[in-house]
């Protein structure tokens, strides 16, 4: 459908997906469906435990960065030029996230801590109070245009 919509013209939709890659799925091939799926950019996580969340049962499905790490060069024969790896070490404090109530808040040290409410504090002061790491947001790719989708930089 969405690829029905782009072919009209006008305003493109680009597609993502999102991959959280476990010992469950570590020796899955998605090549095939990624390219059913025809998407602009496919972000593949590792599974990142997060303190109060997920850790309780977690442990039997974590995988490490060296297995991450051959799992997305496995995909990158085909995929490369959409892939966008993200292991643990480059998602803790690269995300900014807002919660339903207006708090924003991050993952640091495996647990997600919050820093101000934007409701009452602007960005740039909540900002502060945070260790958000601008050059591993940048590293991962947390920008994406049109130009960075082609491949160009």
């Amino acid at each position: 459908m969405i690829d029905n919509y782009n072919k009209r013209g006008g305003n493109k939709i680009n597609k993502k997906l999102n991959t959280v890659v476990t010992k469950i799925n570590l020796y899955d091939n998605m090549n095939d469906f990624v390219s059913e799926c025809n998407v602009n950019r496919w972000k593949i996580l590792q599974v990142l435990p997060i303190k109060g969340e997920n850790d309780k049962n977690i442990k039997d499905i974590l995988i490490s960065e060296t297995e991450f790490d051959e799992y997305v060069n496995r995909h990158k024969i085909i995929h490369g030029n959409i892939i966008v790896p993200e292991n643990n070490r480059i998602m803790e404090d690269s995300y900014l996230m807002i919660d339903p109530s207006g708090n924003l808040y991050q993952n640091s040290n495996q647990e997600y801590k919050s820093c101000a409410n934007l409701i009452n504090n602007n960005l740039n002061d909540a900002l502060q109070k945070i260790n958000f790491d601008y050059n591993k947001f940048i590293e991962r790719k947390g920008i994406y245009t049109e130009n960075l989708l082609k491949g160009q930089q």
